[in-house]
């Protein structure tokens, strides 16, 4: 429970259709530390208390869980070293997969719940076979699919997701017939984690340490003439227009690379952008992997139309991309999600360009080894160091762990009947040991 009107109303529709329901909430950062700053997004100190407020409306549990060490890990220091490394990071997409549906999962099934679920607006069904499949919203324009990819069968398995087949107005309607206190709530498109008075910019020179100047550059033009300077590549996404202070030029200008090894920013016109070919990474079949080329529709932006394209599985989990049009801003670091109608068939995390050589080749012999003078390497380094001991005390997986080493460390380091232990003497568990006496 978020605190907003979609999960609220999941709560509401799941308690009406006679299921026992407990409510959690996810403290992902601290609200305390910074609580004259105003956030963009959800899970803020308002946020949990109208959660709260819920809850007692429903009469149902209510319970916040700390995950704001695991969150920075999965999802903060990920964040990071994407920008760090010339990438547009998808922190939505790493926080479904890497906190809500795998440590958060864990919890709730720790304390004896059967399933999780969301106020995300996507729809789960079964193929013949039994297998689970993930499906676009009913209300398309609210489809969260995109942001769900990575879930994997045993996720969705234990998830249920009971706005998917209803439109945003017509939850609004069912919250304020239920008279919940958010039906009117504003929603939040911003991340999360991001103040509004600064950009995401200030959150990677915050955590990665980065002193004036350790970002500055020049800005180029694609045939490699200087146009201008910059403050930090890190402040340049792909298809960006704002910020570039270069003027005199008769076109619209807009980044079409960012290069972390020379710290340059490459601008283009409009038509500089565009792709009609890409190379995926980390390939994510939802349903069982093509032997072959196959025809799907591809989304490469949350928000942006599925095209046509043709996708051709290559080895080590890759796939090459070839759409039946010609994109713009389609940004490495972000994800390309398949589709077969309203049927999600697979993601591809990291996507790169194909028409992009290896940034390291590109810029001489010496750029692999002057890898570790660039903020990334330099900062990441130092906070390792700084946090190490914290990490080995509390568990904490390190963002490049794989998914089954992370579920396997958790497991270990949270047990359930040590879970349970902690939360013997706690309301919480009071509530659970009165339910599971009323199921015996």
């Amino acid at each position: 429970m978020s605190g907003g009107v979609d999960s609220s109303t999941a709560a509401y529709i799941l308690k009406s259709a006679g299921h026992e329901v407990v409510g959690l909430s996810m403290q992902m950062y601290d609200n305390l530390a910074n609580a004259d700053t105003t956030y963009g997004g959800c899970c803020t100190i308002d946020d949990l208390a109208d959660a709260r407020r819920v809850a007692w409306k429903l009469d149902i549990p209510h319970f916040t869980l700390n995950l704001e060490q695991n969150f920075h890990e999965k999802v903060i220091t990920p964040f990071v070293q994407s920008y760090l490394s010339g990438l547009t990071p998808s922190p939505c997409v790493l926080c479904n997969t890497h906190v809500k549906f795998d440590l958060f999962h864990e919890k709730a099934r720790a304390i004896g719940a059967e399933k999780i679920a969301t106020g995300h607006y996507a729809r789960i069904t079964r193929d013949d076979g039994g297998r689970f499949e993930l499906r676009k919203a009913l209300h398309l324009a609210k489809d969260q699919s995109y942001f769900l990819f990575e879930l994997t069968q045993e996720q969705l398995s234990g998830a249920l997701f009971p706005l998917g087949e209803m439109t945003k107005p017509q939850v609004r309607d069912v919250a304020e017939e239920a008279g919940l206190v958010v039906a009117r709530k504003k929603e939040s498109y911003e991340i999360c984690f991001v103040p509004q008075k600064d950009s995401y910019a200030a959150i990677v020179e915050r955590e990665a340490d980065l002193a004036p100047g350790d970002g500055a550059g020049e800005i180029v033009d694609v045939d490699g003439n200087v146009v201008g300077t910059h403050d930090g590549y890190y402040h340049f996404t792909i298809g960006q227009r704002r910020g570039l202070d270069i003027g005199g030029t008769a076109e619209r200008m807009y980044v079409v690379d960012v290069n972390p090894f020379t710290k340059r920013v490459v601008v283009g016109e409009a038509s500089d952008l565009e792709r009609d070919e890409l190379t995926a990474e980390r390939v994510h079949w939802i349903g069982d992997p093509p032997s072959g080329p196959i025809e799907i529709q591809a989304r490469v932006r949350s928000r942006s139309a599925d095209v046509a394209a043709t996708v051709t599985p290559l080895p080590d989990g890759r796939a090459t991309v070839q759409f039946a049009q010609k994109l713009r801003a389609v940004a490495p670091g972000q994800a390309v999600v398949f589709y077969d109608g309203d049927l999600c068939l697979s993601p591809q995390d990291k996507k790169r360009l194909s028409y992009a050589r290896d940034r390291r080749n590109d810029y001489g012999e010496n750029a692999k080894s002057s890898r570790k003078n660039i903020p990334r390497a330099k900062a990441f380094a130092n906070r390792s160091e700084r946090h190490g001991q914290n990490q080995a005390v509390r568990g904490v997986v390190v963002a490049e762990t794989d998914e089954q080493t992370v579920r396997a460390e958790i497991t270990a380091v949270t047990p359930k009947r040590r879970w349970w232990k902690k939360i013997a003497d706690t309301p919480l568990g009071e509530y659970l040991a009165n339910r599971r006496s009323r199921h015996k």
